[in-house]
């Protein structure tokens, strides 16, 4: 299959093809009347347009009233797409905000994830993905052949053991995790296979890398209004910055990468939606 320079990173003679695979879902806020797109491919995809680095976005997406917005956000926003159509409703969820800008899932409508279609992704240098317990198999159809080019966000690790969580590190360049939940021994020793990252919500993040490791406190305190998203944002950064410098045969400085991708994150945090108010859906 043929891919254009849409999805590509190039430096110089070097180029790298970049593949997001994953979910599409409607994230709606009952108590505000809103709905956006978002899901945490999507997420990541937009970010990584935004940063200059494109990609191309492969998900699966239902047929309902939603599927044609679904789509032109997409094609207006200029980016390259896979996308499996199939006769189920979209992904769908609820979401609360507390006072403190942290969010509530509720009302979760995933039948479309139990549909599992095989990706060729033989094409592309890296394949960036979520891995959540919803999506888990899905993702593991298409990925079990990649080893080596696969970056993760293990979002909040449910499900995932020690043993689950080393076999993953063994298979991906680069991984990150949504709380602190493995040992610190473990995370030292599995930085030897893969570049690790961990977000800390307010107090920052954390690197661990060849067997070292340093947190990276938030430069300036900013008011969450709503944090949808923010861990995608962070994500797409960091991916973003090992991308770019693998093409010149290095590794980013981390603890400069963290603090960057924090102050990125950070700015997914001030507005309500998972990536940018622009995406608002009827």
């Amino acid at each position: 299959m043929k891919r254009s320079l849409h999805s590509w990173i190039e430096l110089g003679h070097f180029v790298s093809r970049v593949a997001v695979f994953g979910d599409i879902c409607i994230d709606h806020y009952p108590a505000l009347n809103l709905q956006f797109i978002g899901g945490c491919s999507f997420n990541v995809t937009s970010g990584l347009k935004s940063l200059g680095t494109n990609s191309t976005l492969i998900s699966v997406i239902g047929e309902d009233e939603y599927t044609e917005q679904i789509e032109q956000k997409i094609l207006s926003l200029g980016i390259e797409s896979i996308l499996s159509r199939v006769p189920l409703r979209n992904q769908k969820i609820d979401i609360l905000l507390k006072k403190n800008g942290e969010r509530v899932f509720s009302n979760y409508e995933g039948e479309i994830l139990n549909h599992h279609p095989h990706f060729d992704l033989e094409d592309f240098d890296f394949v960036l993905s979520p891995y959540f317990k919803e999506i888990q198999e899905m993702i593991e159809n298409s990925l079990e052949d990649y080893q080596g080019k696969i970056f993760l966000d293990l979002q909040e690790a449910e499900n995932i053991d020690d043993e689950v969580f080393v076999s993953l590190v063994k298979k991906s360049m680069y991984i990150n995790i949504g709380k602190e939940k493995f040992a610190h021994d473990l995370l030292l020793k599995s930085s030897l296979d893969s570049i690790i990252t961990i977000t800390l919500g307010d107090r920052g993040s954390r690197y661990y890398f060849n067997g070292t490791f340093a947190d990276v406190d938030i430069c300036e305190e900013i008011c969450a209004i709503d944090t949808t998203g923010a861990g995608d944002a962070f994500f797409a950064y960091v991916s973003s910055e090992i991308i770019r410098f693998n093409l010149q045969g290095m590794t980013p400085d981390l603890f400069t990468t963290l603090k960057d991708a924090n102050k990125f994150a950070a700015k997914n945090i001030g507005f309500i939606g998972p990536n940018s108010n622009l995406f608002v859906i009827a």
